[in-house]
């Protein structure tokens, strides 16, 4: 029994994003799904969720302040320019890899 928790403690400190994916989405270690699932879409969908959640907390919503879900043009442009340059370089990442 100690063999397997040293290997889930293991793998989860090896693959934090894995066990960020898998917790999120209530997903069983090892499980037909947790196998079934691709790196790279944890990887991005982590990335999106914080992006997203830094946003968030940069436009807290104040009661009867300002549009909270309204964000600045250029902001928007940046942000998008930021996650198209991330996820180019992912991609050319997994690519030299052979992923």
């Amino acid at each position: 029994m100690n063999n397997i928790i040293h290997f889930v403690n293991k793998w989860n400190y090896k693959y934090p994003v894995d066990y960020w994916w898998r917790k999120k989405h209530k997903v069983a270690f090892n499980s037909s799904r947790h196998r079934d699932c691709n790196f790279w879409d944890q990887l991005f969908e982590y990335y999106e969720d914080c992006i997203f959640k830094s946003l968030i907390k940069e436009n807290e919503y104040e009661p009867n302040q300002n549009d909270y879900l309204k964000i600045d043009e250029n902001k928007f442009e940046s942000i998008t320019d930021n996650i198209s340059d991330a996820l180019l370089e992912l991609k050319k990442f997994k690519d030299s890899h052979g992923n």
